[in-house]
């Protein structure tokens, strides 16, 4: 399952249309913070895979523009976070500087990103004292 997050719904509702157009069955959940969650199964066509980590790029320069456009208020706050997904099923937000997501978004694809952080959910949640050398030895 890949999950795609968005902070504003016209590009939420622009992913959904592509995936739409490809035919891709997908869900979307709002938090209660306004967090556009849109899930999808994961898909074996490399090249529709490749076509969507760039049309979600695309949106997500899109949504930062929206962000930095609309007025601001006293009241108003940029946000951003990583969702984690725990080995009991929970899924999480990890609160990440916006800056730094977007760099990190501009470098990684989100299916690059995920697998960063299911290594470090993983690690946290099955801790493994043997150096990365030690566990690829006993793999084999």
């Amino acid at each position: 399952m890949l999950e795609f997050i968005f902070f504003h719904p016209k590009p939420a509702q622009l992913f959904i249309d592509f995936l739409d157009q490809h035919q891709i069955k997908s869900s979307q959940s709002l938090d209660d913070e306004d967090v556009i969650s849109i899930k999808m199964e994961m898909n074996e066509d490399e090249d529709l895979l490749e076509k969507i980590e760039e049309r979600y790029d695309e949106l997500l320069v899109m949504n930062q523009e929206i962000f930095e456009n609309e007025e601001s208020t006293e009241d108003d706050f940029v946000v951003a976070g990583i969702v984690v997904n725990l080995k009991d099923g929970q899924s999480v937000y990890a609160d990440v500087d916006t800056q730094i997501l977007v760099k990190l978004m501009n470098t990684l694809t989100s299916v690059e990103l995920g697998d960063l952080i299911n290594g470090i959910v993983d690690a946290v949640e099955n801790p493994d004292q043997r150096t990365p050398c030690e566990r690829q030895r006993s793999k084999k």
